[in-house]
């Protein structure tokens, strides 16, 4: 056995995916949005019982292997050697297979030393009686402080010291913690833009600590008021969202989440039980952002300062919102207010969360406002700039719905305004004016298609096949497989040395014996066509193959039994015709069952 098959016999495949997308059941599958590619209808299946996926949007397929190989872009064998650290697994036996890359191993010391940092400086934290009396000042209990691992980074060259000395128990060394960027080499010194800073540690999406943020607490303190890690090969903030990895849980159960802008915001949330918060790392929401929550979510309510600041990110959502599965919403603080201000206060968000709009009504509203005392040419400038947003929906009835709304709110006939919205055309994302006037024609993209065509009665039998791996003991199984098309043929051929050999057939056996070409097709072969097929359907189904093969079944023979014949193989010979007169009976037999 190598370290795949290993591997792979130890961890749970939805346990791996439920980590990056929700999955929910459909028969004995699960299905989700795709995490490789954006979508708006789910087409990535997971066959918890094989261990294998597929996504019939982009085509990407493999096993539990070969999904953190493609998330984690990494090779096979460093995909495995994370799975056993990650869920504890011994695989000290395969320690002569050859050993992670030398970027992988850089990686690896990436997050071992951003990790030590989080541990070091939240044990700073814990002895510094003034930093953990702010905290306890902003409300922030001691359970929130531990579980978001909140830390401090004491000034002076005598913290770096200590920092270093501590890391080197550990043989992390001074180099690893310059090529992490938490500290940083001066004239003949060692410093940190942490210092004096209470931290926030940033972890990507499996949980793995990969960056800081980092806030000013003394008000003398002249430098900007937050500072976060620079982005690198394994930290990029428009694709990461603080508190994600500890709300994951609870976003996909509720299938909703909050968003907020500050880390401040984001503890305070959690600690009133809107434990389904998340927040930007101080830029502005991403796609890349949009698209994670989408993949967890269904409903996304965004909770910005009441600014003009505040306001304006929301309306950046706009243009977004309609690239992703999202309901949004937004929750209208009163001004002055931020999420952390009003709970210290208020204790709770739940009569804001009822009052909550939908955001185009939100931005309806908020134009009409805007425009009510301008000039005509900014109204109808702020007016066009709406209805083409308007135009990006998708959906016919909703781009109506929400055309009426902007009727009434910026008081104007709903002919003008379904006129304007007919000038629009959406097209792969993008608005461009139409000169024809037609109403907006959506166009598609097309999906790949499988560059095997093979016809229902192949594929339903290879799949009998395939779905119960004993079949191909069956003798008259067997002799029909010479007879599918050569790449199913080939296929289960495999399948079959298995049991030549006398070792035990189970599908993971089979399966690690293929070719990638292979695998990709039985992956989207038993995740295509689910239905279970005991032995008396299968006798059925053999039938039906038999019968629609029995012309090029009786051919071959033929021209097998003359070539033997004139090889003067006798045995060879008897055997056809054994063969030949199998196939009748079996025919006949099967008569009675179909």
């Amino acid at each position: 056995m190598n370290i795949f098959l290993y591997v792979k016999q130890r961890v749970s495949l939805l346990d791996v995916v439920m980590q990056h997308t929700k999955l929910k059941r459909a028969g004995s599958y699960f299905k989700g949005q795709c995490p490789f590619h954006q979508e708006r209808t789910g087409s990535f299946t997971v066959s918890p019982d094989k261990g294998i996926f597929h996504c019939f949007g982009c085509q990407i397929n493999g096993d539990v292997i070969a999904f953190v190989e493609k998330i984690e872009q990494c090779s096979a064998l460093q995909a495995a050697r994370l799975l056993a650290e990650r869920y504890s697994i011994d695989v000290s036996q395969f320690n002569h297979v050859a050993p992670s890359s030398e970027d992988h191993g850089k990686k690896e010391r990436y997050f071992i030393t951003c990790t030590l940092f989080v541990q070091w400086c939240h044990e700073q934290l814990l002895k510094n009686s003034s930093v953990l009396a702010y905290l306890h000042k902003r409300g922030f209990s001691d359970e929130i402080i531990k579980q978001f691992a909140l830390g401090y980074f004491p000034g002076g060259l005598a913290s770096v010291q200590r920092l270093v000395r501590y890391c080197a128990k550990q043989q992390v060394l001074v180099e690893d913690l310059l090529n992490a960027n938490i500290l940083r080499r001066g004239n003949n010194v060692l410093y940190s833009a942490f210092e004096e800073r209470l931290l926030f540690p940033i972890t990507d999406v499996v949980g793995r600590y990969c960056a800081f943020g980092g806030r000013v607490l003394a008000l003398k303190d002249k430098r900007p008021k937050y500072y976060n890690s620079r982005e690198s090969n394994y930290f990029h903030k428009g694709s990461l969202l603080f508190g994600f990895n500890q709300a994951k849980k609870e976003i996909q159960q509720s299938e909703k989440v909050f968003l907020v802008e500050g880390y401040t915001d984001c503890l305070a949330m959690v600690q009133h039980g809107y434990k389904n918060t998340v927040a930007t790392l101080g830029t502005a929401c991403t796609k890349d952002h949009l698209a994670l929550l989408a993949r967890h979510a269904t409903k996304l309510y965004v909770l910005y300062d009441a600014d003009a600041a505040g306001h304006k990110a929301i309306m950046r959502l706009v243009n977004l919102c309609w690239q992703v599965d999202l309901e949004l919403y937004v929750i209208s603080l009163p001004d002055g207010d931020d999420p952390a201000t009003y709970l210290l206060q208020h204790s709770s968000l739940d009569a804001l969360i009822k009052q909550a709009k939908d955001i185009f009504s939100f931005v309806v509203q908020s134009v009409s406002a805007d425009v009510a005392n301008q000039s005509l040419r900014t109204k109808l400038s702020a007016i066009r700039t709406l209805l083409q947003q308007v135009a990006k929906i998708n959906d016919p009835l909703k781009r109506e719905l929400i055309a009426d709304t902007a009727a009434q709110a910026l008081d104007l006939s709903r002919s003008a305004i379904l006129q304007e919205l007919e000038r629009c055309v959406v097209f792969d994302g993008k608005i461009t004016a139409s000169q024809t006037g037609n109403q907006p024609v959506l166009q598609e993209k097309t999906t790949k298609v499988s560059q095997f065509e093979i016809n229902n009665i192949d594929k339903s039998l290879f799949s009998a096949i395939i779905h119960n791996v004993s079949y191909i003991k069956n003798s008259h199984v067997v002799t029909l497989v010479e007879y599918l098309p050569s790449f199913l043929k080939d296929t289960l051929l495999v399948l079959k040395s298995i049991v030549d050999q006398g070792d035990e057939v189970t599908f993971d056996v089979f399966y690690a014996k293929l070719t990638d070409e292979q695998q990709s097709y039985v992956n989207k072969t038993l995740l295509e066509v689910t239905d279970i097929i005991d032995e008396k359907m299968l006798d059925c189904l053999l039938l039906r193959f038999q019968k629609k093969r029995w012309k090029i079944i009786v051919n071959t023979l033929k021209k097998q039994i003359e070539q033997a014949k004139a090889s003067g193989e006798h045995d060879v010979v008897l055997a056809l015709l054994e063969r030949f007169s199998e196939l009748r009976r079996t025919s006949i037999v099967y008569k009675g069952v179909s």
